[in-house]
């Protein structure tokens, strides 16, 4: 087991990622904790392992992945707001059609990352 130290806490992991500017923890279920814009590591310690470090090309990977959220958040509250089946279905067809490329994409890109080793 892995302990990290960030400023006023201490967390428990299974893996530990340390990119340019973020810290990243993982247990067996997937992140346990995050910290971005950090500017100076010298606030966080590793007890019992080492830091990974995100190679540049999976980290550019995420973030395509964390700025195409938003767009899917849009589909999903139209798909949410529909008010019948066939409205459903309608939106469905349409939001297939505007999010087929961001889609292909987004898969394109968590194959690369798994690839990876990310």
């Amino acid at each position: 087991m892995i302990t990290v130290t960030a400023p006023g806490v201490k967390i428990a992991c299974t893996r530990a990622e340390k990119g340019p500017d973020y810290i990243k923890l993982y247990d067996s279920s997937g992140a346990v904790a995050a910290f971005s814009g950090i500017a100076d590591f010298s606030q966080y310690a590793i007890e019992g392992g080492s830091w990974e470090t995100a190679t540049p090309q999976i980290a550019d990977l995420k973030k395509r992945l964390t700025e195409t959220d938003y767009s899917l958040m849009k589909a999903l509250e139209a798909i949410l707001s529909c008010t019948s089946a066939l409205d459903l279905i309608a939106k469905l067809a349409a939001l297939r059609t505007t999010y087929a490329a961001t889609l292909s994409d987004r898969t394109a890109w968590r194959k690369k990352i798994n690839e990876l080793g990310g």
